[in-house]
C-alpha cells in the first residue's frame, strides 16, 4: 500500500506536534523532542521530498519553530 505524499506529510507534521506537546508538558526542551522526532519521521517517509524535509527539520537550529510555522502555512492553505 502507498501513500499519498500530503498524507504522508500531515501524518509526519502531526506526529512532530504531538512530541513537541508532549516534551512541553513533561517541561522537557521541545527542540531537542521535535529533532528526534522529524529524524525518525524522515526514515519512514516514502516520498523524497518529505524524506528532505523533515530531515532539514531535524538539522535545524530551532525544529519546533520550524515544525509551528508548517502547521501554520497548511492552515493558512486549508483555510482558502
Amino acid at each position: 500500500m502507498t501513500i499519498h505524499p500530503l498524507e504522508e506529510y500531515i501524518d509526519a507534521l502531526v506526529t512532530c506536534e504531538l512530541a513537541m506537546m508532549m516534551a512541553i508538558k513533561h517541561e522537557e526542551n521541545p527542540n531537542d523532542a521535535v529533532a528526534v522526532c522529524a529524524a525518525r519521521q524522515s526514515l519512514k517517509c516514502t516520498n523524497r521530498m518529505n524524506k528532505d524535509l523533515f530531515r532539514e527539520v531535524s538539522k535545524a537550529e530551532l525544529p519546533a519553530v520550524m515544525v509551528y510555522s508548517f502547521r501554520t502555512m497548511l492552515d493558512e492553505a486549508i483555510s482558502k
